[in-house]
């Protein structure tokens, strides 16, 4: 049985509008990376809060859901596709 490729967080890029995209692959030249894009609505209604959220609310989101976003890129990477965006 190979062993599973490697898929790890290769960088996470928040923008002025608290945004948040994480690339996920098996390194920075990967050509099958994935991008999964966490938008300030999708962790408002995680939250069940109203936005506008503060950038640590949504930054603390990320931190602790940091397992289940990435087992999510993956799922979705595995099936064809290269991005997700959470809203």
């Amino acid at each position: 049985m190979a062993d599973e490729p490697r898929f790890e967080l290769i960088s996470k890029v928040m923008d002025a509008s608290a945004t948040i995209r994480f690339k996920y692959g098996s390194g920075p030249l990967d050509p099958r990376s994935f991008v999964l894009t966490l938008l300030p609505q999708y962790v408002a209604r995680e939250l069940g809060k109203t936005l506008p959220l503060r950038i640590g609310d949504i930054t603390k989101y990320a931190q602790d859901h940091a397992d289940a976003l990435k087992a999510m890129a993956r799922f979705e990477r595995d099936r064809g596709r290269t991005s997700r965006t959470l809203d």
